[in-house]
């Protein structure tokens, strides 16, 4: 997935965009969460990556999608209840097709 510019989108504590930022010349990483924002934020320095720019608000808002410009790749691994004990893609937040309409004018490269 080396690229140009990827989005990452639920980006988590940042151990994706941390290897992205290394990869790729720049990585906008979202997420919903402001705690995990912050970690997020903090593995990318303790790397000393400055190529990415966090963005924490609802992936699925207009307002954030709207500070993604076209990228290469969009990449998403969505939050997953840890009470499942089995699975499912229906459960996935932001759910796959709503990442899918809300990000495919930037780029149709997806990775889920």
């Amino acid at each position: 997935m080396r690229c140009k510019v990827l989005a990452d989108i639920s980006c988590g504590i940042g151990g994706k965009p941390s290897f992205f930022a290394q990869q790729c010349e720049f990585v906008y990483a979202v997420e919903i969460d402001p705690k995990k924002i912050e970690y997020a934020k903090q593995n990318c320095a303790m790397y000393g990556l400055d190529n990415v720019k966090f963005i924490c608000g609802d992936a699925l808002d207009p307002k954030v999608i709207e500070q993604i410009p076209a990228v290469d790749v969009i990449f998403s691994d969505p939050f997953r209840p840890a009470e499942e004990s089995e699975r499912h893609v229906s459960s996935l937040e932001p759910g796959i097709p709503n990442v899918l309409a809300a990000y495919g004018e930037k780029n149709p490269k997806f990775c889920f």
